[in-house]
């Protein structure tokens, strides 16, 4: 009787040990692991980490824009970019005159006069011409004009105080410009410009005015001919032309 009732004491001992290594959910725990930031239970917590926000950007101000203004309407030695031969010529005269210089030399190609120059031992004018343009079909027209001083101190100051103060400058360059209208800060240098460059020759300051926009007119290509017209003219050739 001893033996078996310890048997069943023994039993009863190794069913509770069974049970009690099982563990049940509550109601909370069943909340916990519902949660939308449930962390899987780990060490008993479902506690969200916080990081620290990401630092923003820093915005950059907008550059401000420049001096914009119309170089085509500036005059140098008395020429302004677009004018025509006859009176560039006329205005050259007048300033070589003025500046006692003694004339001004012309220079042609196929019967055309493409350039004026003027000067002396202080300075020296060189206007460029166009013709064919679609501006003015029919003329030569002045696209480039370049005046270069003995002085550059002295004529950075003297075009600072004909024209105003240059859009942009920097490292001994000196440049007035039309803004971009898309980019008010930078120059569109599609349209009339101007530049003093006093940096390239140090002894010798360098004003180049150019209108990138002034170019030759685009002539229509010649029309295709048919197969007869092209045949026709071909017979023609080979009659009139010699048979060496």
């Amino acid at each position: 009787m001893k033996k078996i009732t310890l048997a069943l004491l023994v039993g009863l001992t190794c069913s509770t040990s069974a049970h009690a290594s099982y563990t049940l959910l509550d109601e909370t725990d069943t909340q916990a692991y519902e949660a939308p930031h449930y962390d899987g239970g780990i060490y008993g917590s479902n506690a969200q980490v916080n990081l620290p926000p990401l630092p923003k950007a820093e915005e950059k101000p907008e550059p401000e824009p420049i001096h914009s203004v119309d170089v085509s309407e500036f005059s140098v030695a008395g020429i302004r970019l677009g004018m025509d031969l006859d009176t560039a010529l006329e205005a050259a005269n007048q300033h070589a005159e003025q500046r006692n210089i003694g004339g001004v030399r012309t220079q042609n190609r196929d019967g055309k006069v493409t350039s004026l120059a003027w000067g002396n031992a202080n300075e020296e004018v060189i206007v460029q011409l166009i013709d064919d343009t679609e501006a003015a079909p029919d003329k030569s027209v002045v696209k480039s004009i370049r005046y270069t001083f003995n002085s550059p101190d002295s004529l950075v100051t003297g075009a600072i105080e004909k024209y105003g103060e240059p859009s942009t400058k920097s490292k001994g360059k000196f440049i007035w410009c039309s803004a971009k209208s898309d980019v008010r800060s930078e120059c569109d240098m599609h349209t009339a410009w101007m530049q003093i460059d006093t940096y390239t020759v140090s002894s010798i300051g360098i004003l180049d005015v150019v209108d990138p926009a002034l170019v030759k007119r685009n002539k229509p290509l010649p029309e295709e001919k048919d197969a007869v017209s092209a045949a026709e003219e071909k017979v023609t050739q080979a009659l009139l032309s010699p048979g060496l």
